[in-house]
């Protein structure tokens, strides 16, 4: 599965469901039209095309001959979210009847491109014993999940194209996380049959749709919480905006940057991995940065509703707005704004000012090769455990917010030149000698052996942090550490159910 840059998708304010009566138990499409109202603003119009025990073929044929799916299909959606029935997508994809699901679903799809629609993948959830109608293939809800989640992405996969991804919104994995971390709470998700979900179950998964749809997170939002909302809320970041470039393709989740160097889509919060090497500038509004590679050579504007992270490759650019920084170069100039770090990566010191705070744990810091002094400025400045070669010489004052880095000891005595002599010497002396020379070369004519042998680099020695430098004064108080709060076969008969 590839995860594809969709730039500028349209809001989710008009939806049509396509699906069985895992969608219109609880009024699934309005619980997601009142969480999108409150989360992003706006009206949101939706159209459900459901029945119970539809299978996608079934959808496909009243496309042909049932007016109210002709109309459905006619018409243009900001998304289209298709949910197939509860078994089929876990079933062996050699099998006739996932072969079939899939066909099914491929042209459905088109049937929305003709119309300009995106589609959306609804990943139903596992039974909560699993199906004992199909045992040998579902024997408990963990199985059940695994395969109709391969199957789902593997439909997703096949009708992709570069010009048209298809998303996925995982309600399943939703399930799957609350029955890890709460379990008290997961058989509240079903209703007595163990299949069709409660009240619960289907605002869980209407979080999980906001989620997907959007690139933000539920948690706080109020329309139609039940009891322990937060906890469904959570599962549902967790399931989704936690881990935005894993097998689960969303609309916002970015990998190209746009031409203009913009990362803002209206009413979609964009999360873009970066990975290229540019010299244009880039606004971060209202979106993620994450900095996985590559090097960004322009300025960096990251706005406050926004965050940046570097992981790994280069930042050499003013920063406007605050960085975190968990791995990776940074070679900057001045960073507007706050910048924290936390057991990773490398600053290459020239005259870093940060207004803000600096708050700074296990980080490497480096002169220029071309550079023998340099200076970290903050307005506020943590620095704990800071990694600096040992050929180079350190002070840190926290009380001033600053550190600065020689490359030779600035504490060193100078060496004191030589006095002059105030008689002169026989050797200087005019008066010719009268005492013919020797052709041997007298014991003082010897060249001496040096006292001073050259130091040893210590290269083996084992880089133990600060320890090795060659200076260290500490004033204004301890080094303080800093903890960084984080931050993304057998065959057999099916049974088929709703």
């Amino acid at each position: 599965m590839f995860i594809l840059a969709l730039l500028g998708s349209a809001f989710a304010s008009d939806l049509m469901f396509v699906g069985n009566s895992y969608t219109y138990y609880n009024d699934l499409p309005s619980l997601v039209a009142n969480l999108l109202e409150e989360g992003v603003g706006g009206s949101v119009q939706t159209t459900a095309l459901t029945s119970g025990g539809l299978k996608f073929v079934d959808h496909l044929s009243r496309s042909q001959n049932n007016t109210n799916w002709i109309n459905g299909f006619s018409v243009y959606h900001d998304f289209v979210l298709f949910q197939e029935q509860s078994q089929i997508p876990g079933f062996p994809q050699s099998e006739s009847m996932w072969i079939a699901s899939q066909d099914a679903f491929v042209a459905l799809d088109d049937l929305a491109e003709a119309q300009g629609s995106a589609s959306m993948l609804l990943m139903t959830w596992g039974r909560r014993d699993g199906d004992s109608t199909n045992s040998w293939l579902y024997p408990d809800f963990a199985t059940m999940q695994e395969l109709l989640k391969e199957g789902y992405l593997t439909y997703a996969d096949t009708a992709t194209t570069s010009e048209r991804p298809i998303w996925v919104a995982p309600m399943g994995l939703g399930f799957a996380n609350l029955k890890i971390h709460h379990p008290a709470l997961f058989e509240q998700l079903y209703t007595g049959d163990g299949s069709h979900p409660s009240y619960a179950g289907s605002y869980l998964a209407a979080c999980v749709i906001y989620a997907a749809l959007t690139g933000y997170s539920p948690v706080g939002l109020v329309a139609g919480a039940p009891t322990d909302a937060q906890v469904f809320q959570e599962m549902a970041e967790l399931s989704v905006i936690d881990e935005p470039f894993g097998d689960i393709p969303y609309p916002w989740a970015w990998t190209e940057l746009p031409s203009d160097g913009i990362v803002f889509a209206e009413n979609m919060r964009p999360h873009l991995q970066y990975n290229e090497i540019s010299s244009i500038d880039i606004v971060v509004d209202n979106a993620r940065l994450w900095i996985a590679s590559g090097e960004i050579n322009g300025a960096l504007s990251v706005a406050s509703n926004s965050e940046a992270l570097l992981t790994g490759g280069t930042i050499t650019g003013d920063i406007q707005g605050d960085l975190q920084m968990t791995g990776g170069y940074l070679r900057v100039a001045n960073i507007d704004g706050s910048l924290t770090q936390s057991n990773a990566g490398t600053i290459v010191l020239r005259d870093l000012q940060v207004t803000e705070a600096a708050m700074l744990s296990n980080v490497t810091f480096q002169l220029p090769e071309d550079q023998d002094y340099a200076i970290l400025q903050a307005g506020t400045l943590v620095v704990s455990q800071p990694v600096i070669d040992e050929s180079l010489f350190w002070s840190v004052d926290e009380s001033l917010g600053r550190l600065e880095i020689w490359r030779n000891d600035p504490n060193a005595e100078p060496e004191p030149e030589p006095e002059p002599s105030s008689e002169p010497s026989d050797e200087s002396s005019d008066e010719p000698s009268s005492e013919p020379s020797s052709d041997s070369p007298s014991e003082s004519d010897e060249p001496s052996a040096d006292p001073t042998e050259p130091s040893s680099d210590n290269l083996d020695q084992e880089d133990s942090g600060a320890d090795k430098s060659g200076c260290q004064h500490v004033s204004g108080g301890a080094v303080t550490p800093w903890l960084l709060l984080s931050l993304l076969g057998l065959r057999r008969r099916k049974v088929l159910a709703p």
